[in-house]
């Protein structure tokens, strides 16, 4: 019988906040599992820095030049061991005036 092997997959389950204001900055968390090490995150082509990090949580540091446009973004975690995740809507909405 040939050996199995467990497969890591790497899944994003929820992201906090998942809605921000225009101009915004602050830490978003990035809940999941499968995160390694060496997991970052891609904010559309953007990848913000890693401030802390688990096998379950990745958490970022936001700028405000990511959310200086009102609109949705789309957010991966990347791994050395089990590849890309699921993909996850961080949404930019309008300052409120």
């Amino acid at each position: 019988m040939p050996a199995t092997r467990n497969a890591k997959t790497t899944v994003i389950s929820s992201i906090s906040p998942a809605f921000v204001e225009q101009g915004w900055e602050g830490l978003v968390k990035i809940h999941g599992n499968g995160f390694d090490r060496y997991s970052f995150a891609k904010f559309n082509d953007a990848t913000p820095e890693v401030v802390d990090q688990s096998d379950s949580l990745l958490v970022v540091e936001i700028h405000p030049d990511l959310t200086a446009n009102p609109g949705r973004i789309s957010v991966q975690v990347h791994t050395i061991e089990s590849g890309t995740s699921n993909e996850i809507p961080f949404v930019v909405k309008p300052k409120s005036r």
